[in-house]
């Protein structure tokens, strides 16, 4: 442990810096998210899509809980292949699912994930063959405030040329449980860790999207607050005990910043009676790409979808231009529908 690491580890949680409980305690409060391309992109396509996912999901009830993976994962493909076919550029996964408040934590019920990541990357792709992609498109997406990555990463060389791993919104039926106790970056637990944590390397950003457009069996919730609860300094590989769901807090924003490595999980909408959700945005430090491929943490063609933020040398050299309506910017609910019939979607 590094000095620094040191003092921060001392220091009571009244003392830490919103910076410093994120690294320390996983977590904390933002009043609203970045001022980004990617954030009004993933806005606009909550905004269009949300209320149509929500109600092929209904639709796909009965089949909740076929199949012999994660509750949700058949009604999940089906629904995806649908949207595939309306154009929509949404692919739908079973998420970690709804479980009981008590013990033996049973599952209750299915949640679900919309990443529109990949459409992003078919968005602002500018090469390469149909079909084939690399972990690096040729051009790199619009870098996030300075502000928000001083924030995520303290350190110089994680913030020089992060990553953007995942983009979307999870998706969540009426009245369910709160979700399993969960971290979304674990290591094979089977293996010596070759690339432990020291600091936050792959952090989401979590905030609540304005409402959405419904429909008959989709309508769609407004909710204030982000329900993500976090167990504090959490950072176990994903292993849970007790003490975890004894520790949780629940924060009071519209929008967070957590730890991908430490223990979380989606709130109770128990007393919701239309479908929630939540926009993330998934990212990794320069230092920490590395990682990400190795000891189980993710599979390699989960990768091939990832985009590489722009560094401040090349904003700052004017090597990176890209029209604001390439990935929302103002007014991106009106262009993603003009963007996708013109035939770059």
């Amino acid at each position: 442990m590094t000095p620094a690491e040191l003092t921060l580890f001392q220091m009571t949680e009244s003392e830490l810096t919103p910076s410093e409980r994120l690294q320390r305690c996983g977590w904390c409060e933002l009043h609203v998210p970045p001022h980004w391309e990617l954030v009004s992109f993933c806005e606009a396509m909550h905004s269009r899509w949300a209320g149509r996912v929500a109600e092929l999901l209904a639709e796909l009830e009965p089949r909740w809980f076929d199949g012999s993976g994660r509750p949700g994962t058949v009604a999940a493909y089906i629904a995806s292949k649908t949207l595939k076919s309306e154009g929509a550029g949404i692919y739908v996964r079973a998420a970690h699912p709804s479980k009981c408040r008590w013990e033996p934590y049973e599952v209750t019920g299915p949640r679900f994930y919309a990443s529109v990541i990949g459409e992003a990357w078919r968005q602002h792709d500018s090469g390469g063959a149909e079909g084939v992609h690399s972990a690096s498109p040729v051009r790199p997406v619009p870098r996030a405030p300075e502000s928000t990555l001083k924030l995520l990463w303290p350190e110089v060389a994680d913030r020089a040329g992060p990553w953007v791993t995942e983009l979307g919104w999870t998706v969540v039926p009426p009245h369910s449980d709160p979700q399993a106790l969960h971290a979304d970056i674990t290591s094979d637990p089977a293996v010596p860790d070759g690339h432990p944590r020291r600091v936050g390397r792959y952090h989401h950003i979590a905030w609540k999207p304005a409402a959405a457009s419904a429909n008959s069996r989709g309508e769609c919730a407004t909710e204030i607050a982000v329900t993500t609860e976090v167990a504090p300094a959490a950072f176990t590989n994903g292993e849970v005990g007790p003490e975890h769901y004894a520790a949780l807090e629940t924060p009071s924003t519209p929008a967070i910043a957590f730890d991908s490595e430490c223990l979380h999980r989606g709130g109770s909408t128990l007393g919701t009676a239309g479908w929630t959700a939540t926009c993330t945005v998934q990212l990794c430090s320069a230092r920490g790409w590395a990682a990400l491929g190795c000891d189980g943490r993710c599979e390699p063609r989960v990768l091939e979808f990832t985009l590489r933020m722009a560094t401040a040398e090349q904003l700052t050299a004017g090597e990176w231009v890209v029209p604001a309506e390439d990935l929302g910017g103002s007014g991106a609910g009106d262009d993603v529908e003009s963007t996708r019939a013109s035939g770059h979607a």
